[in-house]
């Protein structure tokens, strides 16, 4: 009787979101979009998700050719040997981004992404793609990006 009070009381919080439960899943990690003097580079723990926070900054086409600004959000994911590729569109006027795996389109025959695991090294960039699905072979025109060391 004690193991099926269990059950159902664990099976009524799963289904109204009990907010214990959703301390299973890693925290997102927040990227606070800033120039960087040469390059940027930061270090950061394994996770799923991104919050891109791009806040009062501006890209350097958004600010040298408002004709052309950035349209792409591309990260480059290194490990174990593997390199896959991952995008989300960047908007005019959006400055702040979820990226996981709901957001993010696997490129140039990626899996599905499943967020930056430890000993990971990845690249965040923003910018545009040179030709139609360039970015599948690994051809990107970035104006920002940041190196990401996983841990």
């Amino acid at each position: 009787m004690y193991r099926l009070l269990i059950i159902l009381v664990s099976s009524f919080f799963a289904f109204v979101g009990y907010p214990g439960l959703a301390a299973a899943e890693s925290e997102a990690i927040v990227i606070q979009v800033r120039k960087f003097p040469d390059g940027g580079f930061q270090k950061i723990q394994a996770t799923d998700t991104i919050i891109f926070d791009a806040k009062g900054f501006l890209f350097p086409g958004e600010r040298d050719n408002p004709d052309s600004p950035p349209d792409t959000i591309a990260l480059h994911i290194q490990h174990d040997g593997s390199s896959f590729y991952y995008s989300a569109p960047l908007s005019t006027g959006q400055r702040r981004y979820v990226l996981g795996a709901k957001s993010l389109r696997a490129r140039g025959g990626a899996p599905p992404f499943k967020g930056l695991p430890q000993g990971a090294n990845a690249f965040l960039l923003v910018g545009t793609e040179v030709g139609g699905s360039s970015l599948d072979i690994g051809a990107f025109a970035d104006q920002w990006n940041l190196m990401l060391s996983v841990e």
